[in-house]
């Protein structure tokens, strides 16, 4: 969505969400930034599919989807919108030097973002060493990753989860196991796609993931093959 058309509140409301990286109710938006989100602000949001909001009591509380994470991302790098001030402009600043440390760094918002008590990626625990491989540079690696599929499975073109697949490819290394998974993906032959709730991610599952252009990958699907 082109950003021209939120105003400052929903940008801001938008920015806050992603720093608190969880659902936050409209008296804590009050708290944090001295704005809610209601009304037209949040039709607009909610419709654009950028906030998800839901009224579990009095309060109305909002996440920030995974459209509005992306949007988020790209606001990094714009300039500050027509009557932000020098607070906006201050901020924006930040923003950019945000995204110059994301890009030098290889890492995503969320990385960065992440509710309290959720491990750095760095703490994140690597899955347990597979059993010892046959010389990888016998191994037919893209057809292991398909047969692996084939047994998790029930039917062509299910997702299947990465943290389950990789110990069935027989220890094959994991540098070897992630090139020929983006070689099945940039042959159309796989798709790799990000689990939509990061939040029902396990620590298992961040280590398990493939990172495919700027994306970490959780789950595979297959066609017919």
């Amino acid at each position: 969505m082109p950003a021209e058309q939120l105003g400052i509140k929903e940008r801001a409301v938008l920015l806050v969400l992603m720093a608190e990286a969880r659902e936050v109710s409209n008296p804590e938006l009050k708290q944090i930034a001295g704005l809610d989100l209601t009304g037209a602000a949040r039709h607009k949001l909610n419709a654009r599919r950028l906030v998800d909001s839901r009224r579990p009591g009095r309060a109305y509380v909002h996440l920030l989807t995974d459209d509005g994470w992306a949007w988020c991302a790209a606001e990094l790098a714009a300039p500050p919108p027509e009557r932000a001030g020098s607070a906006g402009g201050a901020l924006y600043a930040v923003l950019a030097g945000l995204h110059r440390y994301l890009a030098r760094a290889d890492l995503r918002l969320s990385d960065v973002f992440r509710p309290e008590g959720t491990p750095a990626p760095s703490a994140v625990p690597a899955p347990p060493a597979p059993a010892p491989a046959p010389a990888s540079s016998s191994l037919n690696v893209p057809e292991l990753i398909r047969t692996a599929y084939r047994k998790l499975a029930r039917d062509a073109g299910d997702l299947v989860s990465l943290t389950e697949l990789r110990p069935l490819l027989g220890g094959v290394p994991r540098e070897e196991v992630d090139e020929a998974l983006r070689r099945l993906s940039r042959d159309r032959i796989a798709h790799l796609v990000p689990q939509a709730n990061q939040k029902v991610l396990s620590q298992a599952d961040r280590a398990a993931a493939v990172r495919i252009g700027a994306e970490d990958c959780h789950q595979l699907s297959i066609g017919e093959s």
